[in-house]
């Protein structure tokens, strides 16, 4: 049990209620359970606020909430607060310090204090590991690969050699770092692959999904700037930067060479063609193919990518393209019975 007060503390928060009252657990909204805490972000969820039977709940400043038998948290921002407070309940799973007696470490490998390192993991040599670092099972991190403090890597993660991955990175089971890139050349018929001495940075505070490939640059570095979040099953080609705040939903992919500026927002199922820039700020909606460069602030959608309002003034247009039919038919047999007389 943790007191209120203490998760206030947490979260630099404000009681409203009950300072004395002790919390089991987190909880959703909808129902809710007793003795545990969840919060509420948007005024919309009024309703499963009074009928929940959370005993507390963490609420924004400004959501005017209806006097009932709850302790309330009032933040800044309720969900970021709330997904604190979780860590508080629930901590990471793997997060017990140790090194497994099956995993195999290179001599010249260098690895921090507080490290938990799984079964089976691989790190060769003059790899460095950080300090406060959880490397999951049957992970290997390859030769002169360096893993920054407080980083997550997950079970099954494929690190390349010569990968540098920042401070506080979280990167989900199944994803691969640092292989070639899909580079060819072709002569007399045939298609060669194209060597790839590049590498893969992955700044700090990045989390990257299950499934993932990041491909190494050509010559130079591919690139995922800090703060940004990838989703499951992502193609990141080589030599791509990403800029910072970057959010990118699954299935989608970024072909070679393209530069994505910061705070770059990519939905899902959505695909960038190589060798263009994306400014900062745009948005480009679910299942969307981006051909060419986009300016900063763009929100784009469609195949081909157009300005999302223009498409959908266009589509307007053509689903009255029926009626204008049947209305320019009409006319026609007016016309020759016109004709006729």
């Amino acid at each position: 049990m943790i007191s209120i007060s203490k998760i206030a503390e947490s979260i630099n928060g404000k009681i409203e209620g009950n300072s004395d009252l002790l919390i089991k657990d987190i909880c959703e909204l909808r129902g809710g359970e007793q003795n545990c805490i969840s919060f509420i972000a948007h005024p919309n969820y009024t309703n499963l606020y009074i009928e929940s039977d959370a005993a507390a709940v963490i609420a924004g400043m400004k959501i005017d909430l209806p006097e009932v038998s709850k302790t309330v948290i009032r933040v800044e921002n309720p969900s970021l607060s709330f997904n604190a407070v979780s860590e508080l309940f629930r901590p990471n799973p793997i997060s017990e310090v140790g090194i497994h007696d099956s995993a195999v470490i290179s001599s010249s490998a260098t690895i921090g204090e507080n490290v938990s390192i799984g079964a089976n993991v691989v790190i060769e040599n003059k790899a460095i590991i950080g300090e406060n670092v959880c490397i999951g099972s049957n992970t290997t991190i390859g030769r002169n690969s360096t893993v920054g403090n407080n980083s997550c890597i997950m079970t099954n993660v494929a690190v390349y050699h010569d990968v540098n991955i920042g401070s506080n990175v979280h990167i989900d089971s199944g994803t691969a770092i640092g292989a070639d890139g899909f580079g060819l050349v072709a002569d007399k018929g045939i298609h060669h692959r194209i060597s790839h001495t590049g590498t893969v940075e992955i700044e700090d505070h990045v989390a990257i999904g299950s499934n993932c490939c990041i491909d190494r640059g050509t010559i130079n570095s591919t690139r995922i700037g800090k703060y940004s979040k990838l989703d499951n099953l992502i193609q990141i080609a080589h030599n791509v930067v990403i800029g910072k705040g970057c959010i990118i939903a699954g299935q989608s992919g970024v072909a070679g060479s393209t530069v994505l500026g910061n705070y770059v927002t990519i939905a899902g199922r959505s695909g960038v063609v190589g060798h263009i820039e994306v400014g900062d700020n745009c948005v480009i909606a679910a299942t969307t193919l981006v051909t060419k460069s986009l300016k900063a602030g763009s929100f784009v959608s469609g195949d081909p990518a157009r300005e999302h309002l223009i498409r959908k003034k266009q589509e307007a247009v053509i689903n009255q393209l029926p009626q204008l039919l049947k209305r320019v038919r009409v006319l026609e047999q007016e016309l020759d019975k016109i004709k006729k007389d």
